[in-house]
């Protein structure tokens, strides 16, 4: 919204003292979710845990917990662990792990530079024409399964970036 500020990263409406309490309160629960939820993965060890024995553990709600969960993901400090363990409605759930410190700072670098990437992605392919972007996905299908793409070469900046996923763009 416009005219909003953060009190560490919960909004509040600029001007209005009432709002600004409530995002005080909020952040401080927030601080405290996060730490609740980051020791029990943390304390988990190899085990890790998923979001429904989290939410079984502290009684919390499911979008409480994946939301605070997400959170944590983000911020480099927990990670998914590759394995999958069935939840209490016998579907399978991800299985999260604590990330060590040492690891942290290259996993948020990581994490950084794969947003870059998207936010570049979605600007070029925001500016493309149907039949480049009709190109691109065809391209797409096929580099899901053989992702080897070719360096670009040539100075459109539409037609780098499909030459950067292999897409011929002579014929455009």
């Amino acid at each position: 919204m416009n005219g909003d500020n953060y009190v560490d990263g919960v909004p509040y409406v600029a001007g209005s003292d009432t709002s600004k309490a409530a995002a005080e309160k909020a952040q401080k629960s927030l601080a405290t979710r996060r730490a609740t939820i980051l020791k029990f993965i943390r304390d988990s060890g190899s085990v890790g845990a998923t979001d429904n024995e989290v939410e079984s553990e502290f009684g919390m709600r499911q979008s409480t917990v994946s939301s605070t969960r997400r959170g944590l993901a983000i911020d480099g400090l927990v990670r998914d662990s590759g394995q999958r363990r069935f939840t209490r409605s016998n579907c399978e759930a991800t299985v999260w792990e604590y990330v060590p410190p040492a690891e942290q700072q290259a996993l948020k670098e990581a994490i950084r530079r794969r947003r870059d990437l998207e936010k570049r992605v979605k600007a070029h392919v925001t500016a493309l024409s149907d039949a480049k972007l009709s190109l691109l996905l065809d391209y797409l299908d096929d580099l899901a399964r053989a992702p080897e793409p070719k360096p670009p070469k040539g100075d459109d900046e539409d037609d780098l970036v499909l030459q950067m996923f292999g897409v011929d763009v002579s014929e455009c």
